[in-house]
């Protein structure tokens, strides 16, 4: 019994942890058209699909006429400003809170919580109770 425990465990650590971050954070689309004011600025994280299907995660966007700029993080942690053209920008994303989602995710994990509780409890009774 106790072996089947430590599985659980194990196994439950990267399954709750890819839960609570992809059911908190979700991607909404933003206006891009070509035609957008000069200086139009998106806050916060920003996924920036070119039209070859690259995607750059861009901080502190600022889109113009002419060019999408914002700070990109290397992967060795480095920050760098990078400059697109518009005319290679297919779509911007702006990473949104999702409300739906984590409130779902909260009853999940409360039922979860309670599951686990009883069990526990049975256990604990013992086989002759």
């Amino acid at each position: 019994m106790r072996g089947w425990t430590r599985v659980l465990r194990g196994a439950a650590s990267p399954v709750f942890l890819a839960c609570l971050i992809a059911a908190c954070a979700t991607w909404t689309p933003r206006q891009f058209d070509g035609s957008l004011e000069d200086g139009t600025y998106v806050p916060g994280i920003a996924r920036v699909t070119l039209r070859d299907s690259t995607r750059l995660e861009m901080r502190d966007v600022r889109v113009s006429p002419d060019s999408v700029t914002g700070i990109v993080r290397s992967s060795y942690g480095q920050s760098t400003r990078v400059s697109v053209p518009a005319s290679t920008v297919a779509s911007i994303h702006e990473r949104d809170i999702s409300t739906e989602r984590t409130a779902l995710l909260l009853v999940v994990l409360g039922a979860a919580a309670a599951g686990v509780f009883l069990a526990a409890m049975a256990a604990a009774m013992g086989p002759g109770y």
